[in-house]
């Protein structure tokens, strides 16, 4: 008789994402899909840099103190106003929202 190869079924599992890895890898898309570069994303601070041109654009992720996230989407240029709005939009969509 011939020996067969046996299967040998596994299982993996994941830990899933926390919230704050969603938030984070949704608003980094989110620059991306709106043309934002040089983008510099440091999980560790909470905060991703680029820019849009000459203008710098920043997102801020602070945990509040009953646990939520909170996300701050900023530039010091008033004229960056639409572009914060759409990088919003963008991160909600991904987000699922």
């Amino acid at each position: 008789m011939a020996a067969t190869a046996g299967i040998i079924p596994a299982t993996f599992s994941s830990a899933p994402l926390t919230t704050f890895d969603r938030s984070f890898s949704a608003a980094l898309r989110a620059f991306r899909d709106e043309g934002v570069g040089d983008i510099n994303a440091d999980r560790q601070a909470g905060s991703i840099t680029g820019r849009a041109g000459s203008t710098p654009i920043s997102a801020a992720f602070r945990r509040q103190a009953d646990g939520t996230l909170n996300v701050q989407f900023a530039s010091p240029d008033p004229k960056a106003n639409d572009l914060l709005q759409r990088i919003y939009n963008a991160y909600n969509r991904r987000m699922g929202r």
